[in-house]
């Protein structure tokens, strides 16, 4: 199989990490997205590692000279939509960089595209495969605290100095979408319902004069089966924090409660004091998606799963914007 990589921003390292788990798959190629992009450094970095590695100027030469089985999309958030539609259209299987598109215009062209396709797709949701939130996951499951009757999540980065991608909506979708789609997936993952209303509101206040970023926001969830979750979204993680990152996920139901984190995954009931759960990576984002195209198993992020957290952040979104609760 073969394997190229589109735009350096985002989360590559997930095809990256584990190629070398990949049997049989070699990285061919990579290209900007647009021309616009600078992957210089990166490209040059990588091809140390990857010496048949093939640096290209344009990626629409690239998928037509190499003729790749899967492409990695990261280029510019705006630009993602339009390059996945592209890969679509000529058969190619993808992983893109989250949100799967900035507006719900956009996702509805992406679906249509995708249905005609018959490839694999999935967005780059990658904490479905945190080892945290995999214990939890694993434990749900068993049912160790039953129905899961509420959640919460939390995702914060350090703003820090941002591009010019993070000062405008119309390049990166807004913090919500951005940020807020990890947290948000989880939770739907976790509480496995069909959503009924959200209730979002953000703000620019403290953005540290970064435009249209907003510094965080907030999301209420209420689900068909009567359930309900929440989100914390926010930019203000502190630049002395030890972390760039400190990402939450607690689950509460009938019979129990499981809380992730700060490094552990602690399950506690009615008949047991809390105690820590673990479970080992044993699966790998690419690996499964890969796998999944050979139809020998499953990845944890289905192109269905990815595009219904897309249509949930973005109405969050709009929710937010108009301070009005939206029917999903």
């Amino acid at each position: 199989m073969k394997v190229v990589i589109i735009g350096v921003h985002g989360h590559m390292g997930i095809i990256l990490r584990h190629l070398d788990k990949c049997s049989g798959v070699s990285l061919a190629g990579i290209a900007p997205g647009c021309p616009e992009e600078d992957i210089s450094q990166r490209a040059a970095a990588w091809k140390s590692y990857h010496p048949s590695l093939e640096i290209y100027d344009d990626y629409r030469r690239m998928v037509e000279e190499i003729k790749p089985d899967v492409a990695g999309v990261g280029s510019f958030y705006y630009k993602n939509e339009e390059i996945t539609v592209d890969l679509f259209r000529r058969g190619i299987h993808c992983i893109s960089e989250k949100p799967a598109a900035l507006t719900l215009e956009g996702l509805e062209k992406l679906k249509e595209e995708h249905e005609k396709s018959g490839v694999e797709y999935a967005s780059m949701l990658e904490m479905r495969y945190g080892r945290l939130f995999l214990a939890a996951h694993d434990s749900l499951e068993k049912g160790d605290i039953g129905k899961p009757l509420m959640s919460t999540a939390q995702k914060t980065y350090k703003l820090g100095e941002r591009s010019f991608l993070f000062r405008s909506r119309s390049c990166f979708g807004g913090t919500i979408p951005f940020v807020g789609i990890h947290g948000i997936d989880l939770i739907l993952w976790s509480m496995n319902a069909p959503v009924d209303e959200i209730f979002a509101r953000h703000t620019r206040q403290g953005n540290a004069s970064h435009g249209e970023l907003e510094s965080c926001g907030i999301v209420g969830i209420s689900f068909k089966n009567g359930t309900f979750a929440t989100a914390n979204i926010d930019f203000l993680n502190p630049a002395k924090a030890l972390e760039h990152g400190d990402d939450r996920l607690r689950i509460a139901g009938e019979k129990g409660i499981i809380e992730a984190k700060e490094g552990k995954t602690i399950l506690v009931t009615g008949e047991a004091p809390p105690a820590e759960i673990q479970k080992d990576p044993e699966r790998f984002f690419f690996v499964d998606f890969l796998a999944q195209i050979q139809k020998k198993g499953r990845c944890l992020v289905s192109a269905k799963d990815s595009f219904y957290s897309t249509e949930v952040v973005l109405k969050a979104r709009q929710a937010a914007d108009e301070k009005r609760v939206v029917k999903f």
